[in-house]
């Protein structure tokens, strides 16, 4: 493939991006491209503080890039750079072409910053029980719209591990939330996630390293909330799931290899997360192997792919299929940082 650079489309909607402000970025459908991206990270001014050992441990800059199969199309892409050294993004896809809705500037600012944002936020840090010592590198948030169907929110977020002091590995947690909603008569039914650790994109080559704890691991196959008798009853009796497309609600975890795992979530058609929101909040922990000194070189460190499969049904009939989807994690030692 041939990375894509073009002029932004002339349309007034663009003008709060991409302007005298070097510290954000706006990408449309039509010059969307890693190396619009990470030639904008290139002209950042970097991260100023350094490990107190830099001989040992290096810092690290990451940026988020939407990964869209054939049958998407990119509504825009937003990025900006935090005085912190934290690179926040946002997408917005749809199996429609919509070159600039009115209102995407505003969308994109309230998911980096508006308080949903800062909330899932720190759900994801929770999560992933994580020190003080983890420091986070980058964050982004996908939408992905299915008109007339649903939506799904994917936001993920990029910590590593300040001070690891192990000369040949980097500790990294990567970790998701992901958001279900069905619109008008739909139902949520499920997805899938994957993280993958052996993806490269265009010329740039996998960081490489391998998964530590995963979480969550294989829940039964119908929520036990607390009080909650019939998940009890169903979990004890129905042993071989023959309620569970109508009350079930279960996730389960699969470890392919040490660089690839994935989560599947279902929800039975009468659970509560088939008509409000049906999450899921994966955490992994990324061992990547340590470039060396002289490597300022972009790498992929991960990719994310999200299956809306078997995605929203109702009585009868079942949405049109979609590709998978999802964001990758470019990443690169930071410059001056070693």
């Amino acid at each position: 493939m041939i990375d894509v650079a073009s002029a932004l489309p002339g349309n007034s909607s663009y003008d709060d991006f991409n302007g005298l402000n070097t510290d954000s970025l706006y990408l449309s459908h039509e010059n969307l491209s890693p190396r619009e991206v990470t030639d904008w990270m290139d002209r950042m001014s970097g991260i100023s503080s350094v490990p107190s050992n830099p001989d040992l441990s290096f810092r690290y800059e990451a940026i988020f890039f939407p990964d869209l199969p054939p049958d998407a199309e990119l509504v825009g892409y937003y990025a900006r750079a935090l005085p912190d050294g934290v690179t926040v993004s946002y997408a917005e896809v749809t199996g429609r072409a919509a070159p600039a809705p009115d209102g995407f500037s505003a969308r994109a600012e309230d998911r980096i910053s508006g308080g949903e944002a800062l909330a899932v936020r720190e759900r994801l840090r929770d999560a992933a029980g994580l020190s003080d010592e983890y420091v986070e590198v980058a964050r982004h948030t996908t939408v992905r719209v299915s008109p007339g169907v649903g939506q799904m929110i994917a936001t993920t977020a990029l910590y590593q591990h300040s001070n690891d002091y192990d000369q040949g590995h980097e500790y990294f947690c990567l970790g998701s939330h992901i958001a279900m909603t069905p619109e008008d008569d739909w139902r949520n039914s499920g997805f899938r996630v994957s993280y993958d650790l052996d993806t490269a994109y265009y010329s740039l080559k996998p960081l490489g390293g391998f998964f530590g704890q995963s979480g969550p691991q294989t829940s039964p196959r119908y929520t036990e909330s607390p009080g909650d008798v019939v998940g009890k009853l169903l979990n004890t009796f129905d042993t071989f799931g023959i309620f569970s497309g109508l009350f079930g609600h279960r996730v389960g975890f699969h470890a392919h290899d040490t660089t690839g795992v994935a989560w599947t979530t279902e929800c039975g058609y009468f659970a509560s997360g088939a008509t409000g929101v049906l999450n899921l909040t994966p955490i992994s922990d990324v061992v990547g192997k340590q470039p060396s000194a002289d490597d300022a070189a972009w790498h992929v460190l991960a990719g994310i792919e999200i299956d809306t499969e078997p995605g929203w049904s109702r009585p009868g009939e079942l949405p049109a299929s979609s590709l998978p989807w999802g964001h990758l994690v470019f990443i690169r030692k930071a410059t001056g940082a070693a």
